[in-house]
């Protein structure tokens, strides 16, 4: 129960930093692919190849823009969290304070021990629960 507090804080500060740099990554692997693409076209338009170098450069195609694509896809997705994760980012510093002071607090419960204040003969119980 307790693990999945601090697991959920670590995920929503995970998201909070990667999805920003996610979606800012694809976009350089996107205009890269788009320049990659138009040295394959030019290499097409204006050099002589046969058959086997036209086969070639047009599966090369076939990757780059199937990659492009996929790109392009995560995306569209990604745009529907960007801007919310880029607003969110001057609290990842709380964020991640909050996870220590949990992790604290979790530490401290598993210390934790009950001294009895009227019933001293039961202090020898939570003293074997301790061990």
């Amino acid at each position: 129960m307790y693990e999945d507090i601090e697991q959920t804080a670590v995920f929503l500060m995970n998201a909070i930093k990667d999805i920003p740099k996610r979606y800012e990554r694809n976009e350089t692997m996107i205009k890269k692919a788009e320049r990659e693409t138009q040295d394959l076209l030019h290499t097409a338009e204006l050099t002589n190849f046969n058959a086997f170098e036209g086969y070639t450069i047009s599966k090369e195609l076939k990757e780059v823009r199937t990659a492009r694509r996929n790109l392009k896809d995560e995306n569209d997705l990604l745009v529907q969290l960007n801007g919310i994760m880029k607003r969110m980012q001057p609290h990842v510093k709380e964020l991640n304070e909050a996870i220590g002071a949990i992790k604290k607090e979790k530490r401290r419960h598993k210390q934790r021990s009950y001294k009895c204040r009227v019933r001293k003969d039961l202090q020898n119980k939570f003293l074997e629960v301790a061990k």
